[in-house]
């Protein structure tokens, strides 16, 4: 996927065990995250590749995705299918959790995705990726007060 690259990271003190739960129970990133109002799954799978969810974003939007890429406590792919009200056309996220001891883990999340609008959306790429970068860092400090509340 050609395109642009947004890629946050966070230190969790928390143990990769407890932050991975949080990620990987995709029906319910509602119940955690600040910028998803609703969450739903689109199918049997509820896990894993194929795993495919709807999320109602916060203010407005939303995001149908499928999960490409799956290891378990650890990894994480998953691809934008859908964005409505969002200038994305196309997205790849790629989620890693890695241990930095007993209770520390270090979480990065990157984000290469294709802006919609052609050649105007290229020219406002920039602005894009400040945007998503301020709202993927909310998601990793939301995760990190999910993790640690267990």
């Amino acid at each position: 996927m050609t395109g642009r690259v947004v890629r946050v990271e966070r230190f969790i003190p928390a143990a990769p065990s407890d932050v991975w739960a949080v990620l990987a129970d995709l029906s319910n990133h509602a119940s955690w995250r600040r910028d998803v109002k609703a969450s739903r799954m689109l199918g049997e799978e509820m896990s894993g590749v194929g795993a495919r969810r709807h999320l109602d974003l916060a203010p407005v939007g939303g995001l149908d995705e499928t999960v490409l890429g799956w290891e378990e406590g650890s990894k994480m792919v998953v691809a934008v299918d859908k964005a409505t009200v969002l200038p994305v056309k196309s997205g790849e996220a790629t989620l890693v959790v890695d241990r930095q001891g007993d209770d520390k883990s270090q979480v990065t999340m990157e984000f290469r995705y294709v802006p919609k609008g052609g050649p105007l959306g290229r020219v406002i790429g920039a602005v894009v990726d400040g945007q998503l970068t301020r709202v993927f860092r909310g998601v990793l400090a939301d995760l990190e007060h999910a993790a640690r509340e267990g």
